[in-house]
């Protein structure tokens, strides 16, 4: 038995949920993969997969095997390659993670210029405003904001996100502008209930401290973009990341309300599955990240 083959076999029918879909990327048909799995299975001496009402789903210990399965493969591929020297090509297949509006506004332009540098890599970027599990799901690495969510996963530092509140000069001169915290409550929000389930915003005063305030509005989305538009129309003040509006509060297109009050910036990381290998596709991206962070204004959680 070609283990390795059959490794791969397997990490595709986990990542694809399909054994149909494993057959046509290998050239192979549907029962020749479902009985080279079965054979795995037999050298391993359990069951692997199991076919679920929305395809494949690894049991506990296909799960277990997974990663594991991947870093051979991986381990092979560069054995097979030669150690790479500094700028030799990158090549293969990059799965990235990232919140949707930072995957559209701040990825996807660096995937444009990696794919210039680098003809021979791919990318498969998948956007969610909620985390997803980085193994499970086949990620090579993710971009999130705020706490680390798992111990077991490599967290690189970017940086961090200012969060800033706002609005369109359109409105503060219909609504005037509030000077204190206690006053949003009188003013219309726009209100992401993803980040403010509880319909509060959290504001930082040197001298008293975090001050909670309950706020209402006559837009409430998940979607940063959607409540870009809504701010932009004059629809009321929202609290987001400075990255989001830096080219608006530049142009004046938006200002800054309550900027003595700002919470403090949510750390940015870049996270890995466990292990200790970085592939070289996710290095160069990991670097122009790092990168971004370190030059964009937009980025700085400095920036005014």
């Amino acid at each position: 038995m070609d283990l390795l083959h059959h490794l791969a076999l397997f990490v595709r029918a986990v990542e694809t949920t399909s054994f149909t879909q494993v057959a046509r990327e290998s050239n192979l048909t549907q029962p020749t993969v479902s009985r080279q799995i079965a054979q795995l299975e037999a050298h391993v001496g359990t069951l692997l997969v199991h076919r679920g009402a929305r395809g494949l789903v690894p049991t506990e210990a296909g799960a277990a095997l997974y990663p594991r399965a991947k870093r051979m493969l991986e381990l092979a591929s560069e054995f097979k390659d030669g150690w790479r020297a500094e700028g030799e090509r990158v090549s293969g297949m990059l799965r990235i993670n990232a919140p949707v509006a930072f995957g559209e506004v701040w990825v996807a332009p660096l995937l444009v210029d990696l794919g210039v540098r680098y003809p021979e890599l791919s990318f498969d970027l998948v956007l969610s405003d909620r985390p997803l599990d980085l193994v499970e799901e086949g990620i090579d690495i993710a971009v999130r904001f705020g706490p680390i969510p798992s111990v077991r996963l490599k967290a690189r530092p970017l940086g961090a996100s200012l969060q800033v509140c706002l609005a369109a000069p359109e409105y503060l001169a219909r609504h005037g502008e509030p000077d204190h915290p206690s006053r949003i409550a009188e003013h219309a929000c726009l209100v992401n209930p993803h980040v403010s389930p509880d319909d509060r915003w959290q504001f930082v005063c040197r001298q008293n401290g975090v001050t909670q305030v309950e706020v209402h509005g006559p837009i409430r989305s998940n979607n940063l973009r959607v409540l870009r538009e809504a701010v932009l129309a004059g629809r009321g003040i929202a609290v987001g990341p400075l990255w989001l509006y830096f080219d608006d509060l530049q142009s004046g297109r938006l200002r800054r309300v309550l900027a003595d009050f700002e919470s403090a910036p949510l750390p940015a990381h870049a996270l890995m599955p466990p292990g200790h290998h970085m592939p070289e596709r996710v290095r160069v991206f990991l670097e122009a990240l790092q990168h971004a962070f370190r030059t964009a204004p937009a980025l700085q959680a400095t920036a005014g």
